[in-house]
């Protein structure tokens, strides 16, 4: 079951890969893995 608040935080960060704002694309994907470390996809995405 997927977290709404990690994948959130997942989304936030797809908007800024998108905008090439990799630092914060990274923050965002680290912050989704802290709310929900058992997901793969946030690691693969960082």
């Amino acid at each position: 079951m997927v977290n709404a608040a990690a994948d959130a935080k997942k989304n936030e960060g797809n908007e800024a890969f998108k905008n090439q704002d990799y630092p914060t694309a990274i923050a965002k994907y680290t912050e989704a893995i802290e709310i929900d470390a058992t997901n793969h996809v946030y690691f693969s995405n960082r």
